[in-house]
This record gives C-alpha cells, structure tokens and sequence, in this order.
C-alpha cells in the first residue's frame, strides 16, 4: 500500500490514522473490517498486463464489467489499476498460501489502491453470495458517518471486526 508520506508500506503495518492512496487521493485509515496477524490463510496471486497482487478469493476488485469477486478473475479479463489509467489484462490466476495474515483498512471511498490495483476494501460473504462493492459500502455508510461525524473523539473507535462478520448476513 502506499502510504502519504512514507511510500510503499506493508498492509500489516498500518495504523488507524494512517493516509493511505485510494481512488479518491489519500484518505484516512478509519478502522480495519479485518486485521488477522499471522497464522496460514489462502490468498490468489493475479498477475496481469501491468503487475500482480494478491488477495482472498472473496475480495472485491474492479474489473472492466464492475466489482468483482477475485475468485470469479479469469484469463483475458480486464482489471483496473489505476483511476486514470486503461485497464490491465489478466495473464494467470494462483493459488497461494500466506502467514502474514488479512488486512482490510477502512477509508471513506471503500476503497485502497493494493499493489498498483484499484481494490474494494469489501468481500463477498461466501462463494456462493455476490455481493457487489456499491452495496457493501452502501451497508458500512452508518460506520462511515459514525467518523466523519467526529464521533471517535467523544465514543471512541468501534468495533469493526464484530460488524464486518454481522454484515455477512446482509
């Protein structure tokens, strides 16, 4: 992730408070909807015309036909790595494991720019459900106000890791 004013960082080094890039420029990190250190999880490494990255097989991505879950990526599609830049093919799609565990920052867009790609800070519930980013972030908007209300100072921060499993069944 690149974060203002220190360049490339590891996701699994941010803070809350942390500005990192997203769609909309640099935002604040407002809380994590995941924040699991260590132990084996399964990611898919996408390598595309421009790069790769990596992520869950239910995280959402922008593809040339809107977002979409990682897992449903195929050969040919386009993604998008940039805001201002044309869409990249994908070139291969595999499976990995990581101990370094899952990250997902909270920014007031729902979105983070991971490895050059332009990501969806939300996941899909399951395989089975699709869930589409504008209604993931429709659902997280009383979060969103919650901070931009400057409620943290007065309440403190909420407990997002509680609420992203209790959005599963939205």
């Amino acid at each position: 992730m690149h974060l203002e004013g220190a360049g490339e960082t590891r996701i699994s080094e941010l803070r809350v408070g942390d500005r990192v890039l997203s769609t909309r420029g640099y935002e604040t990190v407002l809380g994590f909807l995941h924040q699991l250190r260590g132990g084996s999880s399964s990611f898919l490494t996408v390598s595309h015309s421009d790069g790769e990255f990596r992520a869950t097989e239910n995280h959402l991505v922008f593809a040339a036909e809107g977002s979409k879950a990682v897992g449903y990526l195929r050969v040919g599609e386009q993604i998008f790595v940039s805001t201002s830049a044309p869409t990249s093919e994908i070139l291969e799609v595999r499976e990995g494991k990581s101990s370094l565990g899952m990250f997902s920052p909270l920014t007031a867009s729902g979105t983070v720019v991971v490895d050059g790609v332009v990501a969806s800070i939300y996941g899909q519930p399951s395989k089975r459900g699709k869930l589409t980013h504008g209604s993931a972030h429709a659902a997280f908007f009383p979060v969103r106000a919650y901070h931009a209300l400057g409620l943290t100072r007065m309440f403190g921060h909420i407990n997002l890791h509680g609420l992203a499993r209790s959005a599963k069944n939205i």
